[in-house]
């Protein structure tokens, strides 16, 4: 298994399961409805509702850092989105937590595979396998006047 396939396999289980230290995020949200979502039974703490978000926008973070469109910090909007008002939009926050790891499980692995393949085919050892002679060398044709 490539280093690229086992970081996407490593990623997928942070969402799906199963994980060394526990329950996966799927898991440990699975049954949990609106209501549940938006409580805060801890006065202060973050709802579930409020981690969920910060959890897909940081996925959406780490993929756009991938594909170098975000290196600084996100604006406070963007860490802790808010949560929405109406509790039907509970699901549709949930499709947004999958495929925002759907999303950055694909583009780590693309990057993954490009730097494998870039290793590959940069390395004059492997030219041979793949029938490659080298790039021609420079300064080596004679000059016309």
């Amino acid at each position: 298994m490539s280093r690229a396939t086992r970081l996407a396999k490593h990623i997928e289980r942070t969402a799906t399961g199963p994980m060394w230290h526990g329950p996966a995020l799927a898991e440990v949200l699975d049954g949990v409805d609106a209501a549940g979502a938006r409580a805060r039974p801890i006065a202060g703490a973050h709802s579930i509702w409020e981690i969920v978000l910060h959890i897909t926008s940081w996925a959406d973070i780490a993929r756009q850092r991938i594909h170098g469109e975000a290196t600084g910090d996100p604006p406070p909007e963007q860490d802790w989105p808010p949560v929405p008002a109406a509790d039907a939009d509970w699901s549709a926050t949930l499709d947004r937590l999958r495929d925002s790891h759907i999303g950055l499980l694909r583009a780590a692995y693309d990057a993954l595979h490009q730097l494998v393949m870039a290793a590959w085919y940069g390395n004059p050892r492997a030219w041979p396998a793949i029938g490659y002679p080298g790039p021609p060398e420079l300064g080596t044709r004679e000059r016309t006047s």
